[in-house]
């Protein structure tokens, strides 16, 4: 899988994840990032709203769930607050 051997080579802090990435999930994604060392924060980027998606992602470890159309601050603090809790566990 290329993307999670970019991941693994780069090792952001943070990682934003749309739900729907062609053939996989982004809540898939989350989990098998999060199950790395020293993994990085996973923010789920999503048009749903459904709440089993919504606990899906914090079951595979999603820092955050940002539904597409909400305040651009919104999705940015998500960020800011990831990041800063990525860097507070390093």
């Amino acid at each position: 899988h290329e993307l999670l051997a970019a991941l693994r080579r780069t090792r952001p802090d943070v990682v934003l994840l749309d739900w729907r990435l062609g053939g996989e999930d982004g809540v898939t994604l989350c989990r098998t990032l999060r199950s790395e060392t020293a993994p990085p924060e996973v923010v789920l980027y999503t048009a749903s709203s459904d709440e089993e998606l919504i606990a899906a992602a914090a079951d595979a470890g999603a820092h955050a769930v940002v539904e597409k159309g909400a305040d651009i601050d919104q999705l940015f603090d998500a960020l800011r607050l990831a990041v800063r809790d990525r860097r507070a566990a390093a």
